[in-house]
């Protein structure tokens, strides 16, 4: 399928799955759950696991993708988020 092809509905589906799951997911974490800066072992455990679920879950959904750039960037962007220390610290 190329990118042309996928309908608006697709592509919409996709943001919301790549970026708002993706992201939202650290920050739960990282703000409402625990409310502190994670260490740097635990934040890249937490940002590879998610990446792996959401490749293999993206896949079972039927991605075609060979590269998954987009979760690769989220992956960043996680572990960002998770050792991100607070202005207040």
């Amino acid at each position: 399928m190329d990118f042309f092809e996928l309908s608006s509905t697709d592509i919409i589906f996709s943001l919301i799955w790549t970026w708002g799951v993706g992201v939202s997911i650290p920050l739960i974490i990282r703000y409402a759950i625990l409310k502190k800066p994670l260490g740097k072992g635990l934040s890249i455990t937490i940002a590879l696991s998610q990446w792996f679920l959401m490749v293999f879950l993206s896949i079972l959904m039927g991605s075609k993708s060979k590269t998954h750039i987009a979760l690769t960037l989220v992956a960043f962007i996680s572990y960002s988020i998770l050792k991100a220390k607070s202005k207040k610290q």
